[in-house]
């Protein structure tokens, strides 16, 4: 018997003539079944890429790769979506914290403004403080600073603050 062939043969308690009378059958099976004869030397290698063959040309091969073809789509579209919130995510935070930023620094300015208002003229009118929460450009608020630092009365600044609403 060809030592390549004893990984076929099953470890049976039956001694050594059982033994070898299990291994002819083996042989004998192997050579009716795939056409294989049992005297060449890489008999396992053959059997091996036979039944890849065997395999590849199964309705059950068509499924195994249907499968994992799906698997790889579900793992690639939750790799996708995992990695589109994480960067959402750090976008929005981004986002949020120039948005804040922004917001802060207009609601400062517009606190400075009514400051030096109070501070120049004593009482501010509601309806001024009203009228600075409506403008939302910076550069508008830091020229109406200006003005409120250089304003004679409260009716001047009054009138610049209204040409930024128009």
């Amino acid at each position: 018997m060809d030592a390549d062939l004893l990984f076929l043969v099953p470890k049976l308690q039956l001694g050594n003539e059982g033994n070898v009378i299990l291994a002819h059958c083996w042989e004998a099976a192997l050579e009716f079944f795939l056409g294989l004869h049992v005297e060449e030397k890489h008999l396992p290698r053959r059997l091996l890429e036979r039944r890849r063959d065997i395999i590849m040309e199964s309705y059950a091969y068509e499924l195994i790769k249907k499968e994992g073809y799906e698997e790889g789509i579900r793992s690639g579209i939750e790799q996708g979506l995992q990695q589109g919130i994480e960067q959402g995510l750090h976008q929005g935070i981004e986002q949020g914290l120039r948005q804040g930023l922004q917001q802060g620094s207009l609601e400062a300015t517009r606190e400075h403004i009514l400051e030096t208002l109070e501070a120049r003229f004593k009482d501010v009118p509601k309806d001024i403080l009203q009228s600075l929460r409506e403008i939302r450009d910076p550069d508008a608020l830091k020229l109406l600073f200006r003005k409120a630092l250089r304003a004679d009365s409260l009716d001047a600044f009054s009138n610049a603050l209204s040409r930024f609403l128009d």
